[in-house]
C-alpha cells in the first residue's frame, strides 16, 4: 500500500475521532434533533395541570398584538419565558405547544452550554460529557420529579420551574469548573438575566451560588463586576425601551408579600417531596466532611495567619461545603415549585467531588460513588420512568377531537377518560347550582380535579364548544367580538380566535396569588371588553373568586347562556358599534 495513502487516511480516521470526541458536536446534534422534533404535530398524552402550558399560548397571543409582559398583562412568573415561547411558535407554527414551551428555554442554555463546554473539554472530556449528558437529558424531556396522578401524561405544569433548574445546573457547572475569564463572564452575564428574568426564585438560588463562589475565590473580583455592570445595563436598557424592569421588580414584592406566609409549609412540603435526594445528599454531605476533617482543620488553624484573606477559600472552598450550599439553593427553589428538577444543580459538586476524589483510596471512592449513584438515582429514574410510561400509553391513547383547537388539540388520552369527560360535563351543566354551593364552602368536586385528565380534556372541549357558539351568535346576530376574555386560571379562546385579550389583567389567574382586586385602569379594560366568558362546569372556589372580582365591571354587559358550560357577559354598546360598522363596509 502506498505509505502516503495511509497516512492520509490514518489522519482523516484522526481528525473523525477527534471531531465524534468533541462534546459541542454532540450538542449541536442534539439541537438539530429537538428542531426537527419541535417542527413536527407530535400528538402527546395530556398530564396533570396540563392547562399551565395555555398561559404560554396567551401571553405569546399578547406579544404578537404588542402587549408587553408585567406592564399589559401580569403573568405569575417572569417575562423571558413568554417571549422564548412566542419565538418557537413563529418559528414551529406546526410544533406541539408543550415541546415548544419545554424547548423554549434552549435558546439560551445551548449558548452558555456550548461555552462552557469549550472552556471544559481541553482539560478533560470525559468531564465535559458528564456535564452535557444530564443536561441534554432533562432539557428534552417534559416531565417533573413529582406524579400528581396514577396516570401516566407529560408534564404541562411547572414548565418555568424546569426552565429554572435548568439555568442553576448550567450556573453550578459554570462556577465550578469553567477557568477561562471571558467564557465566565459571558455564561454568568447571560444566566443571571435569564435567571432574574424567568423565575425570581431562581434568581436567588443562583445569587447564593455565586456569593459563596465569590467567598471561595472561585470567581474573580473583575469577573463578578462585568457580570454585575451587564446585567444592570441591560435591565435599565429594558426599561427604558418598556418600562418592564420596575413593573416586574413591582409585582415581585406585591407576590412575596400576598405568599409570606405560605414559605415555611412549602419548605416542609419541598423536603418531603424531595426526602430520597436530600438524605443521600446529607449523608454524602457527612462522608465528605469525614474524610476532609483533618485537611479542613489545618486550613482553619491556618486562618488566623497575615495572609488569612488569601486564605478564606481555602476554608470554604470544600466539595461537602459546595454541596450543601447546592443543596441548600435546590431546597429554596424547590419551595416555590411543585416538583420539578431543582435538585438537578447538585450533579455539578458531585463530579467536582469525584474528580477532587481521585487519590483516595479505592474503598472511599466506591462508597463515594455509590452516595453519588443515591443522590442521581431518584431524579433520573423517575423522570425516566414517567417517560417510558407516558410514551407507553401513548400507543393506546386517543386524540382529542376539536374543530377549533389547532395545535392545543394535538392531545391524546385512554378512551375510559375520553368518555368520563364527556359525561362529567354533562353533569356539571345540570349540577351548577350544586356546585356553586359546594364551591361556596371552599371546596371542589375532587380533591385532584385539575390533575384529572377527564378534566383537562373536557376543559379544552368545552372552549372548542364555546368557540363555535361565539361564532354561530356572531353570525346569527351579525356582530364581531373584537376583544374577549375569560374570567378562568386561563384565557386561550382570543388567541384561538385571533382576537383582542383585555389588558391590565392576570394570566394563570388565582385570587389571593396573582389575582387581586382591580385597580381604575384594569376595570376600564374589563368594561370595554365586548364578550366576559365565565366557566361554569364545574363551579370551583377560583372561579368564583374570579368572577367575584370581575363582576364589578360587568354593569354594562348583558348576560346570556352562551352553552351549557358558559355565560357570556356581551357589552350592550358592541352589538350597535359593530352593526354600524358593518353598514359602513357594505
Amino acid at each position: 500500500m502506498n505509505p502516503r495513502l495511509e497516512t492520509v487516511r490514518n489522519s482523516g480516521n484522526s481528525s473523525l475521532n477527534s471531531l465524534l470526541k468533541n462534546p459541542n458536536l454532540w450538542l449541536v446534534l442534539f439541537v438539530a434533533l429537538l428542531a426537527l422534533l419541535a417542527g413536527l404535530p407530535w400528538v402527546l398524552p395530556i398530564g396533570p395541570m396540563y392547562w399551565d402550558t395555555y398561559l404560554y399560548v396567551d401571553a405569546s397571543h399578547r406579544i404578537a398584538n404588542g402587549q408587553i409582559p408585567n406592564v399589559d398583562f401580569f403573568p405569575p412568573v417572569g417575562p423571558l419565558g413568554y417571549y422564548l415561547y412566542a419565538l418557537m411558535e413563529r418559528m414551529f407554527p406546526s410544533g406541539q405547544p408543550l415541546l415548544l414551551a419545554q424547548w423554549s428555554c434552549l435558546i439560551v442554555t445551548v449558548p452558555a452550554m456550548a461555552l462552557l463546554l469549550a472552556d471544559v473539554a481541553p482539560r478533560s472530556r470525559t468531564l465535559a460529557f458528564a456535564l452535557l449528558v444530564p443536561f441534554a437529558f432533562f432539557a428534552a424531556l417534559p416531565f417533573n420529579t413529582l406524579s400528581l396522578f396514577p396516570n401516566p401524561g407529560v408534564d404541562g405544569f411547572g414548565i418555568y420551574n424546569r426552565h429554572g433548574a435548568q439555568l442553576l445546573y448550567v450556573l453550578a457547572a459554570t462556577v465550578l469548573f469553567v477557568r477561562d475569564k471571558t467564557h465566565m463572564t459571558a455564561i454568568l452575564s447571560v444566566l443571571t438575566l435569564a435567571l432574574f428574568l424567568v423565575k425570581i426564585t431562581a434568581f436567588i438560588s443562583g445569587g447564593l451560588i455565586l456569593a459563596y463562589a465569590v467567598a471561595c475565590g472561585l470567581i474573580a473580583v473583575p469577573v463578578i463586576l462585568s457580570t454585575a455592570f451587564v446585567f444592570l445595563l441591560v435591565l435599565g436598557l429594558i426599561q427604558l425601551a418598556s418600562g418592564l424592569t420596575l413593573t416586574y421588580v413591582t409585582e415581585i414584592f406585591l407576590l412575596a408579600s400576598s405568599n409570606s406566609n405560605t414559605l415555611l409549609p412549602n419548605l416542609l412540603t419541598a423536603m418531603s417531596e424531595n426526602f430520597s435526594t436530600i438524605v443521600a445528599g446529607g449523608v454524602t454531605v457527612l462522608f465528605l466532611l469525614i474524610g476532609d476533617w483533618r485537611e479542613w482543620s489545618k486550613a482553619l488553624r491556618a486562618f488566623g495567619s497575615s495572609n488569612s484573606f488569601q486564605r478564606f477559600g481555602s476554608i470554604f472552598d470544600r466539595n461537602w461545603f459546595w454541596l450543601g450550599i447546592l443543596l441548600l439553593a435546590g431546597l429554596f427553589f424547590e419551595t416555590q415549585n411543585t416538583g420539578s428538577q431543582a435538585f438537578l444543580l447538585i450533579w455539578p459538586g458531585l463530579l467536582m467531588a469525584w474528580n477532587r476524589y481521585g487519590q483516595r483510596p479505592v474503598r472511599s471512592r466506591m462508597v463515594l460513588l455509590v452516595l453519588i449513584a443515591a443522590c442521581c438515582f431518584p431524579t433520573t429514574i423517575g423522570v425516566l420512568q414517567k417517560a417510558g410510561r407516558t410514551f407507553a400509553t401513548a400507543l393506546g391513547s386517543t386524540q382529542v377531537e376539536s374543530t377549533n383547537l389547532s395545535t392545543l388539540g394535538l392531545v391524546s388520552t385512554k378512551p375510559i377518560f375520553l368518555d368520563r369527560a364527556d359525561i362529567m360535563q354533562h353533569y356539571y351543566a345540570e349540577q351548577i347550582k350544586a356546585d356553586e354551593h359546594l364551591a361556596r364552602l371552599g371546596q371542589i368536586p375532587s380533591f385532584l380535579l385539575y390533575s384529572e385528565p377527564d378534566f383537562q380534556v373536557m376543559w379544552l372541549q368545552m372552549n372548542d364548544k364555546a368557540i363555535d357558539a361565539i361564532q354561530a351568535y356572531e353570525a346569527e346576530n351579525n356582530v364581531h367580538f373584537k376583544t374577549i376574555f375569560t374570567t378562568d386560571f386561563t384565557n386561550i379562546i382570543p388567541a384561538l380566535m385571533n382576537r383582542d385579550a383585555p389588558k391590565y389583567v392576570a394570566i394563570g389567574a388565582v385570587a389571593g396569588r396573582t389575582l387581586f382586586e382591580m385597580d381604575a385602569r384594569t376595570r376600564k379594560s374589563v368594561e370595554d371588553a365586548d364578550l366576559i366568558l365565565d366557566t361554569l362546569c364545574p363551579r370551583t372556589p377560583g372561579l368564583i373568586q374570579s368572577f367575584d372580582i370581575y363582576r364589578k365591571a360587568l354593569s354594562n354587559h348583558r348576560k346570556i347562556r352562551l352553552t351549557p358550560c358558559f355565560d357570556a357577559y356581551i357589552r350592550e354598546a358592541a352589538q350597535d358599534t359593530t352593526d354600524i360598522q358593518l353598514d359602513i363596509r357594505r
